[in-house]
């Protein structure tokens, strides 16, 4: 019997006798009414057997409406791949703005959560430059109200976080030079702009030997900044 010729409630069965996405994917481009009616079933699959794993994938790649797909299907916001890094922290990693925003507007979400190194979304999205992201995530410690309005209440951003070789938001912005995060990293109260990580090296030290001098400027002009810090191998900005 042609498969056309099938009920749904029989597809379906032969659907879950598949084991992997990649399977069902197959069967359910077999032909156009095998696609609509197996389309949900492989979001909601991913989501029970998988652990979300789409969601991670999707989020990576900034698919708005692949991501609504699987929160729509249940999934788990918080789900982590290997190296410990959400569905936000892959987003915010690659300057998806529109999946940041969904992703933050959802319950249960952490946006501070720390990965397999201790760095959090603002931690790479600082590191990559990605300003609109950044104001999104600070959004989350000092409120913003323009932003805000696009957003529900969040639990707070620590815009100071420490990975796991002491580096810090502002530092990991200072080196690649991103002049204008730095500044709204340095207007965060809890932001030390001359804090050292485990090498002895501060922002100041990372700009000045990038050769980012913008950058350099704005961490001289804050109060406490110290030009002749030194590092563990004795070296000053």
């Amino acid at each position: 019997m042609p498969l056309r010729d099938l009920s749904d409630k029989l597809l379906l069965c032969i659907s879950g006798e598949l084991d992997s996405d990649a399977d069902i994917n197959a069967f359910a481009r077999s032909n156009w009414r095998l696609y609509s009616n197996l389309n949900t079933y492989l979001y909601r699959h991913n989501v029970r057997q998988l652990g979300s794993s789409g969601l991670l994938w999707a989020a990576e790649y900034g698919l708005t409406v692949v991501v609504q797909r699987f929160l729509d299907e249940g999934a788990n916001v918080e789900a982590k791949n290997a190296r410990h890094r959400t569905p936000l922290c892959l987003a915010a990693e690659n300057g998806h703005e529109a999946v940041v925003k969904l992703l933050l507007a959802q319950h249960g979400v952490d946006p501070d959560c720390q990965d397999f190194y201790n760095r959090t979304p603002l931690s790479w999205a600082t590191e990559n430059g990605h300003e609109a992201v950044v104001k999104l995530l600070l959004a989350q410690h000092s409120v913003d109200p323009a932003v805000l309005k696009l957003l529900l209440a969040q639990d707070g951003v620590n815009p100071d976080s420490r990975d796991e070789n002491g580096r810090t938001p502002l530092s990991w912005a200072a080196e690649n030079g991103h002049e204008t995060i730095v500044k709204l990293l340095l207007a965060q109260d809890a932001v030390n702009p001359d804090f050292c990580n485990e090498d002895g090296r501060t922002p100041l030290s990372w700009a000045a030997d990038n050769g980012h001098e913008a950058v350099v400027k704005l961490l001289l002009a804050q109060d406490g900044v110290n030009p002749d810090s030194r590092d563990e191998n004795d070296w000053t900005p």
